[in-house]
């Protein structure tokens, strides 16, 4: 089928009359004509539906978009917590910023030139946010960028730049109330790690159980460097979350976690991609869900190492626990390997709560439902235990556990 048969021209229409509200917004030139490339190049970009292989899972049959996004409003982030003022709204930067910034602007918008849902954001992103760790900055305890909004939709762009030698943890947390009608929730974050640099990276959704949402996680890692990077999804309606990262120089590695819950008829599909584009370069990805009532959950790990490196180690193992008959849980590899000096592994696992697991609690005093949150919590906690502070670990583990033990869901 061809492109041009995947496009709604309703639709591109009424994005072309919304795009106008836009060119009001008191903005930096620079900014606006980002926005214009984008909604350019969107304008030829159709919306994604099951002819596309990274959207064959995921039904958006009932994603009315035109209707969720004619409340569309620009409204800054508002910062709770800003230390070191190093949070910045994009019409905020000094001149070494702003050319960084317009530089990664334009890549990101050529490598994301094939995607919606991204171009959505950069053509109507409704806040923005920047945060530069210096060379050499240590940060202690933990660095927040807290989104609670309860405007919709919500298209949030946050960059964020990690220079030589610094080390930090840092939290994105986005907060979205509940509300009866559907919703939209489209964020793009983007991290840049330059030589030698070291972070924590938390990635934290407390969604509405309404809400459509469409995240995109970008990562870049000179060589070196060394990225964990943690994700969470608390709630929301029906959704799909890209996590792409590039490890461009030697050494530089990651380590990804993820743990998600889903109830109800929730959907959730994850698709983490990681490219090495350097020998001596390291990725491992962990991912647990769980899964209960009629939700479904789908996960796809996407490895590419290109031929001529040596010594590259890349390990994905993905862990789902169905509490219930009618629950799903799909784990889909996708390894592309064209180099022969390499270490790589995947693996996935699908299972119930086992009867002997059961038996073993029960006779040692608990009951069955009490035995079975246990289970539960222990299968969750070594996700969560990875986090490097503890009261956001526990805070994470109660909330997973508090959604998928509640009664009458």
């Amino acid at each position: 089928m061809s492109t041009a048969t995947l496009k709604n021209p309703s639709l591109h229409a009424e994005l072309a009359v919304l795009f106008q509200r836009t060119e009001e917004i008191k903005e930096p030139f620079w900014l606006k004509e980002f926005r214009r490339n984008a909604f350019h190049v969107l304008q030829r970009v159709p919306i994604p539906n099951a002819s596309l292989e990274s959207w064959r899972k995921l039904s958006l049959s009932n994603l009315k978009l035109e209707k969720l996004i004619q409340h569309w409003k620009y409204s800054e982030t508002y910062f709770t917590e800003n230390r070191g003022n190093c949070l910045k709204r994009f019409s905020e930067l000094n001149p070494g910023e702003e050319e960084f910034l317009r530089k990664k602007l334009d890549f990101l918008l050529e490598y994301y030139s094939e995607s919606f849902f991204s171009l959505l954001n950069f053509s109507f992103f409704t806040s923005t946010c920047f945060l530069e760790l210096s060379e050499k900055n240590h940060i202690a305890g933990i660095f927040s960028i807290l989104e609670n909004h309860s405007e919709a939709p919500f298209l949030p762009l946050n960059i964020i730049k990690i220079g030589k030698f610094a080390k930090a943890v840092v939290k994105e947390e986005t907060r979205l109330p509940a509300n009866e009608d559907l919703e939209l929730y489209c964020p793009f974050t983007a991290l840049f790690l330059e030589d030698s640099a070291n972070i924590d990276f938390i990635s934290l959704e407390q969604l509405s159980d309404s809400s459509f949402h469409f995240k995109t996680f970008y990562s870049s890692q000179e060589q070196n460097s060394h990225l964990n990077l943690s994700y969470f999804n608390l709630d929301g309606y029906r959704g799909k979350t890209f996590f792409d990262s590039d490890l461009r120089g030697e050494g530089a590695n990651i380590f990804s976690f993820a743990a998600i819950g889903t109830i109800q008829r929730e959907v959730q599909d994850v698709e983490f991609s990681i490219r090495h584009l350097k020998s001596y370069t390291t990725s491992k990805l962990l991912m647990k869900a769980v899964v209960r009532d009629k939700s479904h959950h789908i996960f796809t790990g996407k490895l590419w190492i290109p031929a001529g490196l040596k010594h590259v180690q890349a390990s994905q193992l993905n862990n789902n626990l169905i509490l219930d008959p009618k629950a799903r849980a799909e784990s889909i590899p996708c390894l592309e390997v064209f180099s022969e000096d390499v270490s790589c592994s995947h693996g996935a696992t699908m299972g119930e709560i086992k009867e002997e697991e059961l038996f073993y609690l029960m006779s040692r005093g608990l009951n069955e439902e009490e035995a079975r949150a246990l289970i539960l919590e222990g299968f969750l906690a070594s996700i969560t235990d990875k986090i490097p502070n503890e009261k956001i670990s526990s805070d994470i583990l109660e909330s997973l556990l508090e959604k998928l033990n509640s009664k009458g869901r």
